[in-house]
């Protein structure tokens, strides 16, 4: 085989600030609210519970998510069929994406590297990369997705239904290999979703029946029904599990409802048609967002009693991740992968440069072996950490076939990294038989930057 290198590199999201905003640092949360009849988004400064400003969105807007290092917001444009995207610091749109028909809900992932928005009138899920805004791919579901939550530590999406005609309440998605891994039937109309900071327990809200659902992720069972009564809304858990609020649109008022045993300690007056319930990072207030009011009530959790009202825009639909500025976090390391083909270790010492630019200055790993220090099987390896019988490749010639046709390629090194937030580019070779005719200009998951070499001359069997 040739001596050409296979270089992988992978380079931190953002290396220099991980704070929510560039020019601020420990500043109080802010809290974005989608106006609906206003078009609008008002932001809220927590430490003082003002408006400080006010963003034009898309007609609709109704579902928003920020990116978990506090850079983006994401604002689902119902009418429009388009997500807006807001920069922090400046306050301004920056991108307006189109998704589909009738997005009605938004979520990012964890690592911040993808957005979801939830395209109802076509019962699929645009996946948006946050880095480049573009549209990175789609997920099909079923029967009126309505409402979206992402887990804060999994790749888990869960998505609430409006399954009026088929009873479906809940799909659960796999946000790296995008698949829906389980569903659950058991109510009709979900509008409002949260998950218990165990991450094991998800409350569902069920307009229709007037109920709430606890379900088990861990067996996917309906745990327990609450019978709420009036028109329930949406839902947030505190802190320590052990209380949740429900905001209810007829009764013009928020449930304190005690986890353990469902009774409700508290009924607490707010605004007209209260519908987004979330609560502040500091765990002590509650921010409730009142349709027909055009305000925010603030509830201290303490006392149950509402401290404060903000006016914002027309048609509040929902109050928005609230979302400190995060103290400089350690940047994560560049990392390098460089590949070569047949190359023998004694081969080390006529190659000086390499001995002083990386042998002299990092690690030697003097006990490591390579089980199949051949070409296919070694790349396979050094992608999914398997041994050749597990990955399937177990020879050259059509590694890439048998590493793509057993799916191996949905769960890799860059596929992990790129969860992880890095940005990831392969340039040079791949496999020895990539690419195949059926699939010529085929992108392997995982990979933002992809220049991989077709078979040349010469790449093998010389």
């Amino acid at each position: 085989m040739l001596k050409s290198k296979w270089i992988w590199i992978a380079r931190a999201y953002c290396l220099l600030n991980l704070c929510f905003f560039s020019t601020l640092s420990y500043a109080d949360p802010f809290a974005y609210i989608a106006n609906r009849d206003a078009d609008t988004v008002s932001v809220i400064d927590t430490a003082t519970d003002t408006v400080v400003s006010t963003i034009v969105v898309g007609d609709y807007p109704h579902g928003v998510a920020v990116t978990p290092n506090g850079e983006k917001v994401f604002v689902a444009n119902r009418t429009a069929g388009t997500v807006s995207v807001i920069d922090t610091a400046s306050r301004s749109v920056i991108s307006t994406i189109a998704t589909g028909l009738i997005p009605i809900s938004v979520a990012v992932e964890s690592s911040g590297a993808f957005a979801f928005a939830i395209n109802r009138g076509e019962d699929k899920i645009s996946v948006i990369d946050t880095a480049t805004l573009a549209i990175a791919g789609t997920i099909y579901v079923s029967d009126g997705p309505s409402v979206a939550l992402m887990h804060p530590s999994q790749p888990r999406l869960y998505i609430g239904h409006n399954g009026i005609s088929s009873g479906l309440t809940l799909s659960v998605i796999d946000t790296q290999t995008r698949t829906v891994l389980s569903t659950l039937s058991v109510g009709s109309v979900i509008v409002g979703m949260a998950l218990h900071p165990d991450g094991k327990t998800l409350y569902l809200v069920d307009e229709a029946a007037r109920s709430l659902y606890k379900v088990d992720l861990t067996t996917m069972t309906l745990v327990s029904t609450v019978i709420l009564g009036g028109n329930p809304y949406g839902v947030a858990v505190s802190p320590s599990g052990g209380t949740y609020y429900v905001s209810d649109l007829q009764r013009m008022l928020v449930m304190e409802i005690e986890a353990a045993t469902n009774t409700k300690k508290n009924e607490i007056v707010v605004g007209s048609t209260p519908r987004g319930v979330q609560i502040h990072l500091d765990g002590k207030r509650l921010y409730v967002s009142n349709l027909d009011s055009a305000s925010v009530s603030i509830i201290d959790m303490a006392s149950a009693k509402v401290t404060s009202t903000v006016s914002v825009g027309l048609g509040p639909v929902g109050t928005g991740q609230i979302f400190s500025p995060l103290p400089p976090a350690p940047p994560k390391p560049n990392v390098i992968v460089i590949v070569t083909d047949d190359m023998r270790e004694d081969d080390m010492a006529y190659m000086p440069n390499l001995q002083a630019m990386l042998v002299g200055k990092g690690i030697k790993f003097t006990d490591g072996f390579a089980v199949n220090a051949t070409c296919c099987p070694a790349r396979a390896a050094i992608l999914r950490g398997q041994y050749p019988q597990n990955s399937g490749v177990t020879r050259v010639g059509d590694g890439f076939q048998r590493f793509h046709s057993s799916g191996n390629e949905l769960d890799t090194l860059a596929t992990q990294l790129r969860a992880g937030g890095y940005r990831t580019g392969l340039y040079g070779k791949y496999f020895v038989d990539y690419p195949q005719p059926d699939i010529p200009t085929f992108t392997a998951p995982g990979w933002e930057e992809w220049v991989a070499l077709g078979a040349v001359k010469g790449y093998y069997d010389y």
